[in-house]
């Protein structure tokens, strides 16, 4: 029964509790981070990456967030005895999201963030041809939207942590280099990719929270 009443609070946002943490023209801030770690069946590393990004918001109502971030994303891809290859990426961005709140249980909130944005990436490879080593460097532009399912949940009336599950984003890359625009589509929800952050709660109307 309980797990009924869950699904019918996301799916028709019905108020569990009352959004008593936040009001309108409440501020945010915080950070959100991610890792993720891919490995061979011999147990060697095959990718490595993650990402920061500080953000700050606004609630324009009880339910919408509005939030703006800066963000920095490093992947690396190590050489290994049979690839004699390694790479990495640096990725400079800035980002504009609302975020929607549904109520789930006190002080829990299932959230989903709708987000636009955009990024300067240096890309640098290193292999071996010839028996010679080969350095190479470009850079490029890369722009994004996404669609990201996640919990948000009110330690305290001043303190929100938030988790995300993967995203079902477009993504548009172009290396400035050659030139070789590229579109992808889809759906990213593994269980070693997760993002994690807290944001500090500014503005909170003391007349409707809850005590700690």
């Amino acid at each position: 029964m309980k797990r009924i009443v869950i699904i019918a609070s996301i799916i028709f946002g019905s108020n569990l509790s009352s959004f008593a943490q936040v009001t309108e023209s409440s501020y945010l801030l915080g950070a959100s981070s991610s890792f993720f770690m891919a490995t061979s069946p011999n147990g060697k590393i095959d990718q490595i990456s993650f990402s920061i990004q500080p953000t700050a918001g606004k609630f324009i109502s009880e339910k919408w967030l509005m939030n703006v971030g800066l963000g920095y994303y490093l992947r690396q891809q190590p050489s290994s005895y049979q690839v004699q290859s390694s790479s990495s990426q640096n990725n400079f961005s800035g980002m504009f999201g609302m975020t929607r709140f549904y109520p789930l249980i006190d002080k829990m909130y299932f959230t989903l963030d709708y987000s636009v944005g955009a990024g300067y990436s240096i890309r640098n490879s290193q292999y071996v041809q010839d028996s010679v080593n080969v350095d190479t460097r470009s850079t490029g532009f890369n722009a994004n939207l996404g669609v990201s399912p996640g919990l948000a949940y009110f330690v305290t009336n001043k303190w929100m942590l938030f988790s995300s599950f993967g995203a079902l984003k477009y993504s548009y890359d172009v290396e400035f280099n050659v030139f070789n625009p590229r579109h992808s589509l889809g759906y990213n929800f593994q269980a070693n990719s997760f993002g994690i952050g807290a944001k500090y709660v500014f503005g909170v109307d003391k007349n409707c929270s809850q005590s700690n």
